[in-house]
């Protein structure tokens, strides 16, 4: 059977390496390990963090993950022109609620990986990002319209919507809460929507650039957050553009902060 040819593209390209290349760093693997072209090659992209759990089937892939282990336990540590010892650097165990996922029956070990990659990368940015802009539109629109700017400005749809979910909410009795604030109730599209309105947009005119910047920037990042509220990784590049969609709304929240209420 070939090695799966959508998985040394991918490594190709993250190598930045010929194929002749890859040849040679697949044959020094055999060298050291009883293994096949094929495992050679997943071992190597198993071991760049290359995906490969979408393209190999579970047999495959735990065959993979038990050379990577071998390998690290037996590479020994060797020494420096200093005399101290170059140990490997230690695995990370990855723990949610106190469980190590690697240790969880069924799980492969690239959604082990990903787990890490997301919760440190990911999630804390998207949490920051929507709450800080349900913050900032809510007070603004307080300081502007007072306490009750919410009957001011909800139009018929996000009206609606709040009343759909919270009467959802109260049949589970059992969970906390949303929050007091009905903008905790609503998606980011609809945060959009509502600072765009030509009733409201005017009390965010001098701290956004214009009237679509803010909807610009939901645009952005609710593509990644449709992925990752289905549980799905994302990839370096799609982090990078996470990360600089963040910094684009912190830089100019933070050069508007004198403006804020």
């Amino acid at each position: 059977m070939a090695t799966d040819p959508v998985i040394k593209k991918r490594l190709l390209d993250q190598l930045e390496i010929t194929r002749q290349s890859l040849d040679g760093r697949i044959k020094t693997i055999q060298k050291s390990v009883a293994i096949s072209k094929d495992d050679a090659t997943y071992l190597i992209a198993f071991e760049r963090n290359v995906k490969i759990d979408d393209r190999l089937d579970p047999e495959t892939l735990e065959r993979v993950s038990r050379y990577a282990t071998t390998r690290r336990a037996d590479k020994e540590p060797t020494r420096s022109a200093n005399g101290y010892a170059n140990r490997p650097p230690k695995t990370t165990v990855v723990k949610i609620a106190n469980v190590p996922v690697e240790d969880i029956p069924g799980l492969l070990p690239a959604h082990a990986r990903e787990a890490k990659v997301m919760a440190e990368k990911v999630y804390p940015i998207l949490y920051v990002f929507e709450n800080s802009a349900r913050d900032i539109i809510a007070r603004v629109l307080a300081a502007n319209l007072g306490a009750d700017w919410w009957d001011k400005v909800a139009y018929s749809e996000i009206r609606t919507e709040v009343k759909r979910r919270k009467a959802k909410e109260g049949e589970e009795a059992w969970h906390s809460k949303r929050g007091d604030n009905p903008l905790s109730y609503l998606d980011l599209d609809h945060l959009s929507d509502l600072v765009g309105k030509p009733k409201v947009w005017p009390h965010f005119k001098e701290i956004f650039p214009r009237d679509n910047w803010f909807s610009a920037v939901v645009d952005d990042l609710k593509v990644s957050r449709r992925v990752i509220a289905h549980m799905n990784p994302l990839t370096d590049d799609d982090i990078k553009q996470v990360e600089a969609g963040f910094k684009r709304w912190v830089k100019q929240i933070r050069a508007r902060a004198h403006m804020l209420p």
